[in-house]
């Protein structure tokens, strides 16, 4: 089970990375992380404006383009607690890290995955675009549904039924 504490080193690992950060913190924070739409509201206005630009701006081919979108953010995330895991005594039980993607009604999409002893949890900073606010599953069956999502600071625990 994921303790409240352990959550709270996964993301202040995250949140004091600097690269996490860039990658991560956006405007579109306002938007509730409940609703888990931020990072496609900034990849959505990043196509139109990549669309009607002619491919000036948001080139996703660009890696600055490609370390913001979900997948790049995964990516970094997952080194930063990997790294954080190896010194942090409050992530002794991360035993890895990984990124994780779904197609969830056509749409491809990629989040962290940490490995703990007995369990694995999915962390999604490209839905809130907060980095002290990430949705959290309890497993990657859920995130791959898309199902029981809670943001961090609404977390108390996962209870779910076995």
């Amino acid at each position: 089970m994921l303790t409240v504490d352990e959550a709270k080193a996964i993301v202040n690992a995250v949140a004091s990375d600097k690269e996490c950060k860039r990658r991560i913190n956006s405007v579109l924070s306002v938007v509730p992380s409940s609703l888990g739409i931020s990072g496609g509201i900034r990849n959505f206005g990043m196509a139109v404006i990549n669309t009607y630009s002619m491919n000036k701006f948001f080139d996703p081919s660009d890696p600055e383009i490609d370390a913001i979108v979900c997948t790049g953010i995964a990516e970094q995330t997952a080194k930063a607690i990997a790294k954080a895991a190896k010194t942090d005594p409050a992530l002794r039980n991360v035993k890895g890290t990984n990124t994780i993607s779904r197609v969830l009604n056509g749409v491809d999409h990629t989040a962290t995955l940490i490995i703990m002893n007995t369990k694995s949890y999915v962390f999604d900073w490209h839905a809130s675009l907060d980095v002290k606010d990430p949705q959290m599953y309890p497993g990657p069956t859920d995130f791959d549904k898309g199902t029981n999502a809670v943001t961090y600071k609404a977390f108390k625990g996962f209870n779910l039924p076995k």
